[in-house]
């Protein structure tokens, strides 16, 4: 799982019945989406919506992330219902492990984010360990990244041609929020595409694989938040500050919310 507290501010203005939520705690899994929020004087409330965007990928179980903003959307709108407000939150979210994300150069996805339930890759993952890879990443299951990956290239070649970079539903969602595109240690971990005795990227590993490891380097990700940050339109360079409620669901969906 992914967590990680983060501030935002204003996004949902306080009134004189309001109850302030000093934290919000977002939970995704594979059923739904859960927000528990907390306020400093002890008083508690949770709400939940079922998942939206289940899909199928050549077969294999995904979800259309293009759902998400929406879904944030609405637990924050249940909330306000209820005279919870948000200004100076820190937030938390907490993301299945195993989902593989692809995005273009524009930071678009490239498919639908297949699920940990994906068990696909049997043939990629008897190759990495024929390969020696579990040596050096650990132990390799099916559901993991790096065999999920080499099996979805081989189901849609032009995929190696458009991939700018990979990563797992939470640092997608992270991306989206602060601008910073790069992987979770832990998560990364859990997913065969780091060395496990340093946390350094598994580059010769994902080399064997034909895979580029140019697609998950974080040193790259870094330069690219920078970039990002310089073109953001509210002028915070990839901060963790956001505006009212509606930006937080919109800067997840590239500031724009499906309809």
């Amino acid at each position: 799982m992914k967590a990680g507290w983060r501030k935002v501010r204003g996004i949902v203005p306080q009134t004189t019945k309001s109850r302030m939520a000093a934290w919000a705690g977002f939970d995704l899994s594979t059923t739904g989406l859960g927000l528990g929020v907390r306020s400093e004087e002890g008083d508690e409330a949770y709400v939940h919506v079922d998942m939206r965007g289940r899909k199928t990928w050549h077969g294999q179980p995904a979800f259309a992330l293009e759902h998400a903003p929406r879904m944030i959307q609405t637990l924050i709108d249940k909330l306000a219902e209820q005279d919870w407000a948000f200004d100076g939150t820190f937030i938390s979210f907490a993301v299945r492990q195993h989902d593989m994300v692809l995005l273009d150069s524009a930071g678009q996805l490239l498919m639908p984010a297949l699920s940990w339930q994906c068990h696909a890759a049997c043939q990629e993952t008897h190759q990495l360990r024929k390969q020696g890879a579990e040596d050096v990443v650990g132990r390799v299951e099916e559901r993991f990244i790096l065999p999920k990956l080499m099996w979805a290239l081989r189901q849609d070649r032009r995929l190696g041609k458009a991939i700018h970079c990979a990563m797992t539903t939470g640092d997608w969602i992270a991306y989206r929020l602060t601008g910073a595109a790069r992987l979770s240690t832990s998560d990364a971990l859990s997913n065969g595409l780091l060395v496990q005795k340093s946390k350094r990227l598994a580059a010769d590993v994902m080399c064997q694989a034909k895979l580029q490891p140019e697609w998950f380097s974080p040193s790259r990700a870094k330069r690219d938040a920078g970039r990002r940050g310089q073109t953001d339109r509210h002028g915070r360079g990839g901060r963790p500050r956001l505006g009212r409620a509606e930006k937080t669901a919109c800067r997840v969906a590239d500031r724009q919310l499906p309809g």
